[in-house]
């Protein structure tokens, strides 16, 4: 095809083609191809008004950031280049940290101590590695700053019983997402945003604020509570009543409300979540003003009719709530969760709704299988989980899931369906060894990047999906230690692409099998940008992990580390950072660099032709075939 003819192509349909890429990919490929495309790129607010700090390629971004950061309204952070500075970006309103690794203190501190942080509207945390809660929450609470938005996913621990030192009421601040260890101490908190209107707290422990707190003054509208990560395995009827008792203080107020609790099984014993009539008794009636609400919990037994029929009178259907038992699960639909647990067995409280509703599982980003029948799995998934990303397989030893992907496969041939599934980045298995349980999954996944291997034996060398791995493997993380001990010479040989690496380390390999195989990763893989290492510690229990990570460090080639590596030792982790990736990355050829990108850009106007010319169906099938084999 010729690059020319890419310049007759309408404004429309290249801002159409932008929107399958990212601003980064769109900037540093088609910033320098031709007059006509910088003009456009300078002048589309949509596709560059988000951008991600560049980890690498630094030399190419300092000629043309100038030019840019004005136009950039949020900005994502994951890494932060010593280079580049959040103050050119002078129209920013949002940040998002979202960092494979922790960031230190100091980079923490770099971003709000920032002039730019006072103007942001919003401000996400998405990593889940510790942070300094206290220093966090004066920047956050305070009436300096504009934010409206504060979203956490490291666990925050509210542990001041008085009111906390160097808080002030923000009134701009009405939507908090956090990840919280209980809702002890919140009061002592949110009293310093006294228009918050929206709450959503993922939570490990039900252990709730006294009675004293006057959460009446609140007015809030959204509540959303998540139990993840919960120490023990049962929501007594205790937790429950609590429960209650606590949403019931923002009653006049609230319109939506949504409750998930999945990684926990709730107790049988007057269980209010598992009876419609109780529920709707002694919760949902007192809440006049409540317009959605949304459920999911895990049963303790396999779920009955017996269950779903006291979600099956008057005050449900007037208010068109409908549920689903799918085994061990209920929940509410349109399913409104991230996570979705098995697709077995599904029983419904009003079917209607299957009728007028094309997509009822459209939020679910993961999805868990731990057992599975003869389904057509890949249609279920094509049709009704348009964004699903994430696959997690925990497998029992009776089920093949080679064998279901097969049958699936067999029925939707008849549908003439593709059967990849394009939105699947991540697949996360347990299940025994991967070329005999998953292999035909893997094939299906045709933009797969990130695999975590948590007790899953890696295929033979011989086996077709050694090149596969190699190809498309990004991320890596392993939780086994049988896993690393085949790593010990050969990583390079399954995982050749891998740039970002994590281990989990138990405590069967002594300290210097640990140290080979940080060392073999280290040496072999030439793409390598982090490595982190973490002890595998229980639940409860405290570790000294300087003492775990410090004979690893002596036993390795310190002159080779200090040369190629930055160490950063952050609370429970230790973390490999490659030295001057960017400089290696800037002596690549721009042409190298953007062929991805175009080659996304040429296919897509490839089919575009194919769809004007109207070709059948079968004609068009094969050459789609013909372009990405």
């Amino acid at each position: 095809m010729s690059l020319t003819w890419f310049n007759r192509f309408p404004t429309e349909i290249i801002y159409e083609i932008f929107d399958y890429l990212s601003s980064n990919d769109i900037l540093y490929t088609f910033f320098y191809y031709n007059k006509r495309l910088n003009n456009l790129i300078l002048h589309d607010q949509h596709h560059i008004n988000y951008f991600e700090l560049p980890s690498s390629n630094t030399k190419f971004w300092q000629t043309i950031l100038f030019t840019i950061e004005s136009k950039v309204q949020t900005l994502i952070i994951s890494t932060l280049p010593s280079c580049i500075s959040l103050n050119n970006f002078s129209n920013l309103t949002s940040i998002i940290v979202n960092s494979s690794f922790a960031l230190t203190f100091a980079q923490f501190e770099s971003i709000l101590n920032n002039k730019q942080f006072h103007k942001l509207i919003s401000f996400k945390i998405l990593n889940q590695h510790s942070i300094n809660t206290n220093f966090l929450l004066t920047k956050i609470f305070n009436k300096q700053n504009s934010l409206k938005i504060f979203q956490c996913m490291s666990t925050m621990n509210f542990y001041y019983r008085n009111n906390p030192i160097g808080l002030q009421s923000n009134i701009h601040l009405n939507s908090l997402i956090l990840n919280l260890n209980n809702l002890k101490y919140i009061y002592n908190y949110i009293q310093y945003t006294p228009n918050l209107k929206y709450l959503n707290i993922q939570l490990k422990e039900f252990f709730y604020p006294d009675k004293q707190y006057n959460f009446y003054k609140f007015k809030l509208q959204k509540l959303s509570i998540i139990i993840k990560d919960r120490y023990q395995d049962e929501i007594t009827e205790n937790d429950l009543i609590e429960l209650i008792d606590f949403i019931k203080t923002f009653s006049l107020s609230l319109k939506f409300l949504s409750l998930n609790f999945t990684d926990s099984i709730v107790s049988p014993v007057n269980n209010i979540l598992w009876n419609g009539d109780k529920l709707k008794k002694d919760l949902l009636e007192t809440m006049k003003e409540l317009k959605y609400f949304h459920l999911n919990v895990k049963l303790s037994i396999d779920g009955s009719y017996e269950i779903l029929s006291t979600f099956q009178n008057q005050f449900w259907f007037d208010h068109q709530w409908c549920f689903e038992i799918n085994r061990f699960y209920l929940y509410s639909l349109p399913y409104q969760f991230d996570e979705y647990y098995e697709y077995d067995h599904m029983k419904f409280s009003n079917k209607i709704i299957l009728e007028n509703k094309l997509y009822l599982w459209s939020n679910v980003k993961i999805i868990h299988f731990e057992r599975f029948d003869k389904i057509d799995l890949i249609g279920f998934i094509k049709t009704q989980m348009p964004n699903l990303q994430i696959i997690k397989i925990n497998k029992s030893s009776r089920d093949n899931f080679n064998l279901m992907i097969e049958n699936s496969t067999k029925c939707s041939q008849d549908k003439r369906i593709d059967h990849d599934i394009n939105t699947v980045t991540t697949l996360d298995i347990n299940c025994g060894k991967m070329e005999n349980e998953i292999e035909h999954l893997i094939n299906i996944l045709p933009n797969l990047k990130y695999l975590i291997l948590n007790d899953s034996h890696l295929p033979s060398m011989t086996s077709d999906l050694v090149p596969i791995l190699n190809k498309k493997i990004e991320r890596l993380d392993i939780t086994c230690s049988y896993i690393l001990e085949n790593l010990f010479t050969n990583i390079n040989m399954y995982f050749s692409s891998v740039k970002y690496v994590q281990f989990t380390f138990d405590f069967t390999l002594n300290t210097f099998s640990r140290s080979e195989i940080i060392l073999n990763c280290l040496t072999n893989l030439p793409n390598l940008i982090s490595l982190t290492i973490y002890p595998l510690t229980p639940k409860y229990h405290s570790h000294d992990y300087e003492s775990i990570f410090k004979p690893i460090l002596a036993k390795l080639d310190k002159k080779y580390i200090q040369n190629n590596y930055e160490l950063k030792y952050l609370d429970d982790s230790l973390s490999f950072l490659k030295k001057n990736s960017s400089n290696n990355d800037n002596n690549q050829s721009t042409t190298s660099s953007f062929s991805l990108p175009l080659f996304i850009l040429l296919c897509f106007i490839f089919i575009i032709i194919l769809y004007n010319l109207i070709l059948p169906q079968r004609l068009l099938d094969k050459a789609i075939d013909k372009l990405f084999n």
